[in-house]
């Protein structure tokens, strides 16, 4: 079989029979996302046009060598930016620059780097190093003008390019850094493609922060027409999926290239350790939650549970000031608030409607201890860091493990060097094979990570939690 290497896609030029089947039995998986079908299959090869996304060319080499299946290769990228050996990276930390240099190496790929690891500052380091156009996305306007501020405080007082206030067809990618939120990408292309192509032709590099969310179809299609010779993706969670879709995370960007381990920043004094307590509750839904599927269940034995979120308000009480609380739907958010001033312990709660500088100023009011809880939808979840924070509740359940990660990532960062450790604790739902489904999903994953999880019955008897090995799937994408 012959493979000719492009910027975006390979392309098989010579292949039998019998290897089409296996590339398109290899690169095709079970879709369960929310909008997949029942049986779906999603497959990652053209077979009409014969192409791949490159980011799935080392996972296919070794495929076919476990396979005995016979490939060349043809490279037929062009490399424009070179290396720049004397570029100016001793500010990062040496994790940072080795995770900088597997990126030079690799040329694609991606860095599996924990919250408080500094992503941002890995990013720009990698920029300096790779001199040329590079555009950086991620899905939220919040992390873009984050990183716009780091890329400024770094670089002098330069301003960097933001193409999410600009029309798509005043797109001008300058050198150095442009960034836009990855909706703005495709509702760029969806508006203007042939000028959103002739702006990204010129592209030599594209990064993708919290590259966990690549995978979604709308961001998926748009990452495919950003012709970049290098390209990476970072995030804590790059393939921690629950619907069999990071593989095309991979596909869009490479593999794993490089981890930083949370317990390296932990022994460092970079993080502080999560101690993990499930807190066990057990429910038995009625008749009507079971017909109403997950969403009768949810809000029969979660949102609206008498019983469970009694027991949270305990947590609550037990657990260490400040205390974020975490929930999924608004009408939890109000109980638990309601719930909690009634235990007479001041609280706030923040959610998707509350203005930007609302946010700040509850998050200042949580750190003076104004109050001591505040309850936050996923409008926290991402890009908000509370060293003083020492504890998390997460009320909200879930199958996510991204989700789970993400908010125990809030209260990672130490405060000064004082803060060591931090609680958090969860829900370990059971009387429900689904919701203890979930529960024991984000368990297994708290382990996976290196932290101590600890399972904590009614009568207050606390055992350790120890969970099966990695699946097969798993091991498929290197998680």
């Amino acid at each position: 079989m012959i493979i000719e290497i492009q910027d975006v896609q390979c392309r098989v030029v010579s292949a039998t029979d019998d290897e089409q089947d296996w590339i398109q039995g290899y690169l095709s998986f079970a879709d369960s996302s929310f909008r997949g079908r029942k049986n779906k299959r999603v497959s990652l090869y053209n077979a009409l046009r014969g192409t791949f996304p490159g980011g799935l060319l080392q996972l296919m080499r070794d495929a076919a060598v476990r396979d005995g299946v016979k490939l060349e290769e043809l490279d037929k990228r062009v490399t424009r930016v070179i290396p720049d050996a004397n570029a100016d990276v001793a500010w990062l930390r040496d994790y940072q620059k080795d995770a900088v240099e597997a990126c030079v190496k690799a040329k694609r790929g991606i860095v599996h780097a924990p919250t408080g690891s500094g992503k941002g500052d890995m990013i720009v380091g990698l920029i300096r190093r790779l001199p040329g156009r590079w555009l950086f996305l991620v899905h939220r306007d919040q992390l873009v003008e984050q990183q716009a501020k780091r890329f400024k405080k770094i670089n002098g007082g330069l301003t960097p390019n933001i193409l999410s206030r600009t029309p798509p067809s005043e797109w001008k990618l300058n050198p150095g850094v442009n960034l836009m939120t990855l909706q703005s990408l495709a509702a760029g292309i969806r508006r203007d493609r042939p000028g959103v192509d002739k702006a990204l032709a010129k592209l030599d590099g594209l990064v993708i922060d919290e590259c966990h969310v690549a995978p979604a179809d709308v961001y998926f299609s748009a990452i495919n027409r950003c012709p970049a010779e290098y390209r990476f993706g970072f995030s804590g969670t790059p393939l921690d999926r629950t619907d069999n879709r990071s593989l095309m995370a991979i596909a869009a960007l490479g593999k794993v290239i490089y981890r930083v381990k949370a317990q390296v920043l932990i022994d460092a004094g970079i993080l502080a350790l999560p101690r993990i307590t499930m807190v066990r509750v057990k429910q038995l839904p009625t008749q009507d939650a079971k017909d109403g599927g997950f969403h009768g269940l949810y809000d029969e034995l979660i949102a609206v549970s008498e019983v469970r979120n009694a027991r949270l308000v305990e947590i609550v009480k037990a657990a260490p000031k400040p205390c974020m609380v975490f929930v999924k739907i608004i009408e939890h958010g109000h109980a638990m608030k309601r719930l909690i001033e009634e235990a007479k312990i001041s609280c706030e709660f923040v959610w998707g409607n509350t203005k930007s500088e609302q946010r700040s100023a509850a998050i200042e009011r949580l750190e003076r201890r104004d109050a001591d809880v505040m309850i936050a939808s996923v409008v926290f979840q991402e890009g908000v860091d509370i060293p003083s924070l020492e504890s998390v509740v997460i009320a909200s359940g879930g199958k996510s493990v991204i989700a789970a990660l993400q908010r125990i990532g809030r209260g990672m960062r130490t405060n000064n060097g004082t803060k060591a450790t931090f609680e958090v604790y969860d829900v370990l739902d059971v009387g429900t094979v689904m919701l203890e489904k979930h529960s024991k999903r984000r368990m297994k994953t708290y382990v996976r990570e290196g932290y101590q999880t600890i399972v904590q019955d009614e009568l207050g008897t606390q055992t350790l939690y120890q969970p099966k090995l990695m699946t097969r799937r798993e091991k498929r994408i290197g998680a």
